[in-house]
Parts: C-alpha cells; structure tokens; sequence
C-alpha cells in the first residue's frame, strides 16, 4: 500500500511539473510576441532642409512643426514621419527610444553628436511595431525644441481607431 501511495504520489508531482512548465512556457511565448510590445526605430531622416548660426537666420526655418501617421491594422505597424524637427547641423546619426506605458506612447529622438554650432531642420521617418489599434497620448521629446519656442515634452493624442491616418501640427 505504502509503494501504490508513494507512486501516486510521483506522479502527481510530475503531473503538476508538465503542467508548470506549459503555464511558463505558454507565458514566455505571451512575452516575446513583438505585437504585444511597442518598440520602433528610425528607418529614414532627410538631409539639413536649411541652416541657422544664430538668431539672424531664423527666419529661413519652416514654422510649422507636424507628426504625419499611417496605421496598418494587419500587420499592427504605424509609420510616422515628424517634419521640420531641429537637430544639430552635424548630427551624425539620428536615433529614437520608443516605448509604451498605460497607453502612452513615449518618442524620444537624439542624435549621435553635436559637432557645430548650428541647428537644421529634418523630417525624420520612424517606424513603430506593436501598436494596437486604439487611442493613445503621444509624448515627444525634441532636443532643440526651444528652438521654435516649444516645451518639452510635446504632448499630442493619436486616435487610430477613428484615423488610422493623420496629423499633428503645433
């Protein structure tokens, strides 16, 4: 009696150990699903659109700043493109962070180096993977954006349900 207990007993710990192990495995695949995850990554930025070395030369800029979007709900990718954003005359290479929380999506975009005294305007192409299709607030940090007298961040709401493509100008 005391065997058939104690094999009852194995095989109730190795049932529950399967079972463990296919919650965790099931839960890992849950988290490494890049549609559950928004990330991004900049796939283009146009060249220096003009060039300022100071004050005298502001009036060059363009002075409409915008965020351009295109939502494509199957494959849960949104393009956006930020025009006239400031950048170093030299940036090296344009990046940004991207990431979500409770909704918010949070863009911050950098350059590599700021190697002149001098500020350009770029249209900077990103793309965002991840999304869902839904309303969400967008926070941007624009590292000159002092330049065209904005704070930062730039707050903005993108409702991709309703427009799955759009714009925010300020």
């Amino acid at each position: 009696m005391k065997d058939i207990s104690s094999m009852l007993k194995k095989r109730i710990y190795i049932i529950l150990f399967f079972i463990l192990m296919v919650i965790l495995s099931c839960q890992n695949r849950k988290d490494d699903d890049p549609h559950l995850k928004i990330s991004g990554t900049v796939i283009n930025f146009s060249d220096c659109k003009n060039m300022s070395a100071g004050n005298k030369e502001q009036s060059r800029w363009d002075t409409i700043n915008c965020i351009t979007w295109e939502y494509n709900s199957s494959t849960n990718i949104l393009d956006m493109k930020h025009l006239n954003v400031f950048f170093n005359c030299y940036p090296g290479q344009i990046t940004v962070e991207i990431h979500e929380e409770n909704d918010t999506i949070f863009i911050s975009e950098a350059e590599e180096m700021n190697a002149a005294n001098c500020l350009c305007q770029y249209d900077l192409d990103m793309e965002l993977t991840g999304v869902s299709r839904k309303i969400y607030q967008v926070e941007l940090i624009e590292p000159y954006a002092w330049a065209w007298g904005m704070t930062n961040p730039i707050c903005f709401e993108m409702d991709l349900i309703t427009y799955p493509a759009g714009q925010q100008c300020w």
